[in-house]
């Protein structure tokens, strides 16, 4: 009875250990670089894998939509620590699909930062083999031999050759950024479907956005905003106008700025902070009286000299502010 119930104990753990082995495959830490892009072949629910040159896996991904993947995060190594999270900067990152490595790969680079990679799976494992035999294209022509099997959706044209074409489309993701990706149809040589592959041409964002179809993101003219309303006010001010002395006038003055936006240059950037003022005058200190203070966050408060100050050839200041002959 003691040795079933340790059995049972046993299996128990074992199962328990598999669960926390299946949701830890992946350490995520403060650093890593994203992956998106076109892969054929995938359906729904088939499992991503990215695993640094040590063989850490470093990032995962579930397909959702046919044919496409990302964003899959890709770590990297946390260098504080005594373990192997993930890759480091020069790191050949290998993909698997189901757990069988797919072609492309990259060099890790981190810093957050965001890269289109195509991905295919090798031969042996459905492959598409471009002009192979039969119908024989190259996507950077803009024609291709039409012998035999002819891809649907094609028309021959007079001399028997089966035009291809080049489309435009944009992909937006959240936060502003729209990616124009060129969009080529071809065939492969073995079957009459149309394939498609697709190649990066611009990113917009910021301070330049998508437009009609065009292979370049167009720029924001200097009169839109590309910020919340910021706060300028921690540049108010007080200053002193004018020499500080028994014979002359001086100024106690307050700069009041006033909030603003951010506006884009015009050449797909976001200008700096351009905070402008008001001024206006707070005290004024003519013959025998001077300003206190006024600097700064203070605000500034008219004084008088002292009795006996020189005011002039024969004139003294008298403690109250007035200039009176000796």
């Amino acid at each position: 009875m003691k040795k079933t119930a340790l059995g049972v104990l046993i299996g128990v753990l074992l199962v328990i250990g598999a669960v926390y082995a299946i949701n830890n495959y992946i350490t995520p830490t403060n650093e890593w670089q994203d992956f998106y892009g076109y892969i054929q072949g995938t359906k729904v629910g088939d499992i991503i894998t990215a695993k640094d040159s040590n063989g850490i896996i470093c990032g995962m991904f579930n397909i959702s939509r046919e044919g496409e993947y990302g964003f899959l995060h890709v770590y990297g190594d946390d260098s504080i620590t005594t373990l192997d999270e993930g890759a480091k900067r020069g790191d050949i990152i290998i993909f698997y699909i189901n757990d069988k490595q797919l072609k492309g790969n990259a060099s890790w680079k981190g810093g957050r930062e965001t890269t289109m990679l195509n991905l295919s799976i090798v031969a042996g494992d459905n492959e598409i083999k471009q002009c192979q035999k039969g119908v024989c294209c190259d996507i950077k022509n803009k024609k291709f031999k039409a012998q035999g099997n002819q891809p649907t959706g094609f028309v021959d044209d007079a001399n028997g050759l089966c035009s291809s074409y080049v489309d435009s489309e944009v992909k937006c993701t959240g936060k502003g950024t729209c990616y124009i990706l060129t969009k080529d149809y071809y065939c492969n040589g073995n079957d009459v479907d149309i394939h498609v592959s697709y190649a990066l041409q611009d990113t917009c964002e910021g301070c330049s956005y998508c437009a009609n179809n065009k292979l370049k993101c167009k720029k924001y003219s200097s009169s839109t905003k590309c910020s919340l309303l910021l706060d300028c006010d921690y540049l108010n001010n007080y200053y002193i106008e004018g020499a500080q002395s028994s014979t002359t006038t001086s100024y106690c003055r307050y700069r009041d700025y006033k909030d603003n936006y951010k506006y884009c240059d015009g050449f797909g950037f976001c200008s700096s902070l351009n905070c402008k003022y008001s001024e206006s005058t707070k005290a004024t200190a003519g013959i025998c009286k001077y300003i206190g203070g006024c600097s700064g966050n203070i605000p500034g408060a008219v004084k008088n000299y002292l009795k006996g100050t020189s005011c002039g050839t024969g004139k003294v200041c008298n403690g109250n502010g007035k200039c009176v002959k000796l």
